[in-house]
Parts: structure tokens; C-alpha cells; sequence
């Protein structure tokens, strides 16, 4: 599988270690351009744009199998693999790692690896390419009131298409203890979109009941024994049968 990283900054540096084996694109949206390697500037851009721009050359550059946005002001607590692991197996539509405030309150209580979710916070997401064909570009058309609004409207898309396939990988966890000014004036978001914050908690999460399903080959594997038992209890219930049989016909 390919994997191409998309992020944006402020600054060149990246703050976390990229796999040799994945690409990278990084756009620099301050006033002044540093120039480095697959970086670009797009100075005083917003969030969405900055991701829109983002994805645009991205498609441009390979056809890669999983686009994963970040933030720069993200702090990681996992290794980049460990997530391309975790991809390359279950290969979910989309996926992202635990935010570290949920962890704080939920991760104790659950022995789940995985969640199914419908809001996500987008400072961390892989996408499969069919899906951000899709779905992208961001819109930008709320960007003077919420920045958030462009991503919960694209949940909110996601979701319709896909109710179940938003993976959160929980024992893969991220922070974010920089965050910048921008636009957040989210009292004013319209109708057609509902922000609901905190929904990622579990009572307020539609999709955790189906957690234990999420592993394939386990499921697989039941399904296996079961068949295997079936077929012993049909047998067993035949030979019964023509037992039974053989004592009434004397």
C-alpha cells in the first residue's frame, strides 16, 4: 500500500518521524517561505484550503492508497507504522487515533483496540483514496465563521455514505496542546449542520455496539468452528434419527 502524509505548518519542520517507505507534502501557509523539500507555500491560507491544496497535488503526484492529513501542532504517542499496520489490515475508509482528551476519560473502561465512530476530529485522518475522490474537496464556505464547520460537514457526508466504517484505532493516541487563533464562532453554524462535540463518548456514539465485529479474521475464524459444529450436529442428530427408526421399525 502507499501512503502519502499531508500536512500543514508554519514552519519546515516536522515534528514527528514519517516511514522511509511513505511520502510526504508540506504546506507552509506563514508569510515567509522556507523552502525545503516537498514543501509549498500557500501563505494566509485556511484550514480547509490549506487541506484542499493539499490533496490537489497529492492526486497529481501518485495514486496512493490512504491520504493522511495532520496538523503540525499535533503531538503523536505512537510510532507512524503502528498506523500503517493497522490500515493495511483492516483497510477502513477512514481512520483515525484516539484524541487524547478521550483517552483521559474512556480508554480504562474499554478493552477495545477499535471503535466504530461518526465525528472524528480531522487534525489526525487517513482517508482511502475512493472515499476522498468522493468526498473532497473540504468547503470553504464557512470558513469566516468556524473553521470546524468543514470538517464536521464532511462527517456528516461520510456518514450518510457510510454509517459504519470510521474506524478509531484507541490505543493509538494523539494530543494537541498548541492550538492557534482561528475562526470558532460555532454558535453561528447553520442548520444543516449539527456539531455535537463530545460525540465520540460512548453514549453518545451510535456504532460502539458493533466493536467486538471489527476483526475479520476473528470473525472468520468463529465462523469456521461454527460451520464445523453445525455440520457434527446434523450428522449426530441422522444418526439418531435412524437409530430411532431402526428400534420402531422391530
Amino acid at each position: 500500500m502507499k501512503f502519502i502524509y499531508l500536512i500543514q505548518s508554519d514552519t519546515v519542520k516536522i515534528h514527528y518521524r514519517i516511514p522511509s517507505t511513505s511520502d510526504v507534502l508540506l504546506l507552509q501557509w506563514q508569510e515567509t517561505f522556507q523552502p525545503a523539500e516537498h514543501s509549498f507555500h500557500f501563505p494566509h491560507s485556511s484550514w480547509a484550503e490549506g487541506r484542499n491544496e493539499l490533496f490537489k497535488r497529492a492526486k497529481a503526484m501518485d495514486s496512493y492508497d490512504y491520504f493522511i492529513f495532520v496538523d503540525d501542532d499535533v503531538d503523536l504517542y505512537f510510532d507512524l507504522m503502528a498506523f500503517e499496520k493497522l490500515l493495511q489490515k483492516y483497510q477502513p475508509r477512514r481512520a483515525v487515533p484516539w484524541y487524547f482528551h478521550e483517552w483521559n476519560r474512556l480508554c480504562s473502561d474499554t478493552k477495545s483496540h477499535i471503535d466504530l465512530v461518526k465525528y472524528v476530529d480531522h487534525a489526525f485522518m487517513a482517508i482511502r483514496k475512493d472515499c476522498a475522490q468522493e468526498l473532497m474537496p473540504y468547503t470553504t464556505q464557512y470558513d469566516e465563521i468556524c473553521w470546524w464547520l468543514s470538517s464536521e460537514y464532511l462527517c456528516e457526508r461520510f456518514f450518510e455514505k457510510w454509517p459504519l466504517e470510521t474506524f478509531r484505532f484507541n490505543k493509538l493516541v494523539i494530543n494537541n496542546l498548541k492550538s492557534r487563533e482561528y475562526p470558532k464562532n460555532y454558535n453561528q453554524q447553520p442548520q444543516n449542520i449539527s456539531i455535537s462535540f463530545d460525540s465520540q463518548e460512548p453514549s453518545k456514539q451510535i456504532c460502539v455496539a458493533y466493536r467486538l465485529k471489527l476483526n475479520r479474521h476473528i470473525c472468520i475464524k468463529l465462523g469456521k468452528v461454527v460451520c464445523c459444529l453445525l455440520i457434527k450436529l446434523v450428522s449426530l442428530l441422522s444418526l439418531n434419527v435412524k437409530v430411532f427408526s431402526k428400534k420402531n421399525g422391530k
